[in-house]
């Protein structure tokens, strides 16, 4: 309902105002997955899939109405004798009218609406785990594009202090200061970071058209992204998590459903193959002689009533398709519960897995963090003897790179986290404080 509300304010106030002034509207993540949600066109196809299960389920019971036909005929009656014609009789003109209905009644009936339900719990829980990934999908875009956009301040930050130096090392060149190599080295570094530049620009601009596709937007869509990338480091326990989550996730719940499914096909088979099948029908017929007489027609009608009871012998013979048929639904019963054991532990190992990189990143980000502030330290005082005449323009550089090179490793270690946690909220189907 909230993400409801979002949208209809988006639709209502936002997106009207950038048409009109032609401005670019900043999204937050929570917005961004709000819009994928009632926008995305893989999930409208899912939704439109689970109505027509909802739509079996509600009209299951249609198998227990009778099938009703009705029809009429008009017929003329014609002898040849030797080879000429003539009519039978003194009315050769009938008309006719009937309608039959019949209704197959087996126990299996009960069944096949189970069945139906069944089936729309099994699309209902496909669809929850499609929005499951693409919220999870567009919470890892979105940051990704936050990080492309910090990649692409820093390389301008570093190409703008590259050309900065360049240009002292070229005037001390002039005056003698510098040295060719000097001046040369300078130059290659700032010509080195421009290509890198346009890499990631690229990168950032594909990053974008994909986010906005999974919004269902166009590319050329006045959006913007905006967000920092400060995810809360925390700690988890494994078997916690997978004691509470496990059972709950899509595909867990999808093979139970599974194994029940085919448990209700048994059930429908075996009671079609070892149990007989009531019908019951009844027909009337109604007809008019000659209509086309006056004071010929005579109007006579039929009623049938019938019942009957039918046992299916084959399915006492052994090797039978109806016996095959059972075999078979026993082993795709023990296949599900096997895939289901397997799916646990399969679960299991990437729960832990999932929590082992989120503990390894968190303590790469804090020692990462650590080595940006050495690395300004360095930089600062190189900077400084550089300032005073003491050191060489090329300590200055090295350690300008290094500094950049640890912030960049920084965000690029947050952003690793904040995706694990992302990977973790979808594999425990729930949220987390991110």
């Amino acid at each position: 309902m909230r993400g409801v509300l979002v949208f209809t304010i988006i639709v209502l106030f936002v997106f009207p105002a950038m048409k009109a002034d032609a401005e670019e509207i900043a999204l937050d993540v929570e917005t961004a997955v709000s819009l994928a949600l009632q926008n995305n066109l893989g999930l409208q196809t899912d939704r439109i899939d689970l109505e027509i299960k909802e739509r079996a389920k509600q009209t299951a019971w249609n198998e227990f109405l009778p099938s009703i036909d009705a029809g009429a005929g008009l017929t003329r009656s014609v002898v040849n004798q030797g080879g000429a014609s003539s009519v039978s009789g003194s009315t050769p003109w009938s008309v006719s009218a009937n309608i039959r209905t019949s209704l197959p009644l087996s126990l299996s009936g009960r069944y096949s609406i189970q069945d139906a339900k069944l089936s729309f719990d099994e699309e209902a829980i496909s669809l929850e785990d499609a929005e499951k990934q693409l919220v999870r999908d567009v919470k890892k875009a979105f940051f990704n594009l936050l990080l492309l956009t910090e990649k692409i301040r820093l390389t301008e930050q570093n190409i703008a202090t590259a050309q900065k130096r360049y240009d002292q090392a070229k005037t001390s060149y002039e005056y003698g200061l510098e040295s060719e190599l000097t001046l040369l080295g300078a130059l290659v570094t700032l010509e080195n970071l421009k290509p890198d530049l346009e890499r990631i620009r690229v990168t950032s601009e594909i990053a974008d058209m994909e986010l906005k596709q999974m919004l269902g937007f166009d590319s050329d869509s006045g959006l913007t992204f905006t967000g920092s990338i400060e995810p809360n480091i925390r700690t988890f326990d494994v078997e916690d998590l997978i004691e509470e989550h496990l059972e709950t996730r899509p595909d867990i719940a999808a093979i139970m459903k599974d194994i029940e499914a085919l448990e209700i096909q048994k059930k429908i088979t075996r009671l079609d193959v070892y149990t007989p099948l009531l019908s019951l029908s009844y027909s009337y017929v109604a007809g008019l002689n000659d209509p086309f007489q006056s004071g010929a027609a005579t109007v006579r009608g039929t009623n049938t009533f019938g019942i009957s009871l039918s046992y299916p012998i084959d399915g006492l013979i052994p090797g039978s398709s109806g016996n095959v048929d059972i075999k078979d639904m026993d082993d795709s019963i023990k296949k599900a519960q096997i895939e289901l054991a397997e799916a646990r532990q399969l679960a299991e190992i990437e729960i832990e897995s999932t929590v082992l990189r989120l503990d390894n990143s968190s303590k790469a980000s804090r020692a990462l963090e650590q080595n940006v502030i050495l690395a300004q330290k360095v930089y600062d005082l190189t900077e400084k003897e550089y300032s005073a005449g003491e050191g060489e323009l090329l300590k200055v550089e090295d350690a300008f790179d290094d500094l950049q090179k640890a912030k960049l490793s920084v965000l690029e270690e947050r952003y690793n986290y904040i995706s694990g946690l992302f990977d973790l909220e979808y594999e425990l189907n729930t949220e987390l404080d991110i």
